[in-house]
């Protein structure tokens, strides 16, 4: 492996550089890729605050992180009317929460299959004070996604 890919210089959101940490020479042993079931895969959506949605839109995948909550077996999150993932009603998304640690090559990642739609009212009563979107303006739709497929996979190198 290069060396210059284990020590690179890595820019923080401040955009102040910093030293990448140096990879151990050897792991612990082969890392092993484990499928998750399903109820560990919602307790880590349960848990979870920002995920990435994909959706089609014209002839572009777009995928687009959101803070979201987990309630009434859906995911909901908050958007601007005039979004795009807001005039998606009805069709087939994909919802992906992950962690990935670079240094211990050890990670988890949750794929989320379903439908998305405008949030009914009783889902708004129960994520109103579970989902603050962290981007400015006016995000005052609540937008749903039905899971119809959960899972999940994880890689642990230990």
């Amino acid at each position: 492996m290069d060396s210059r890919s284990q020590d690179a210089d890595m820019p923080d959101d401040l955009g102040t550089v910093r030293r990448r940490p140096a990879r151990p020479a050897r792991l612990a042993s082969e890392p092993v890729l484990e499928p998750m079931r399903r109820d560990e895969c919602i307790r880590l959506l349960e848990a979870g605050l920002v995920g990435r949605i994909a959706f089609n839109m014209a002839e572009d995948l777009i995928v687009i992180p959101v803070n979201y909550c987990y309630v009434n077996e859906l995911i909901v999150f908050r958007t601007a009317a005039d979004s795009a993932v807001a005039q998606y009603d009805l069709a087939p998304v994909a919802f992906e929460l992950d962690f990935v640690d670079e240094y211990l090559h050890d990670g988890w990642s949750v794929l989320v299959n379903g439908m998305v739609r405008p949030a009914a009212d009783r889902d708004i009563e129960a994520a109103l004070d579970r989902v603050e979107p962290w981007v400015g303006g006016i995000r005052a739709t609540y937008i749903a996604i039905e899971p119809h497929r959960i899972s999940g996979r994880r890689i642990r190198s230990w």
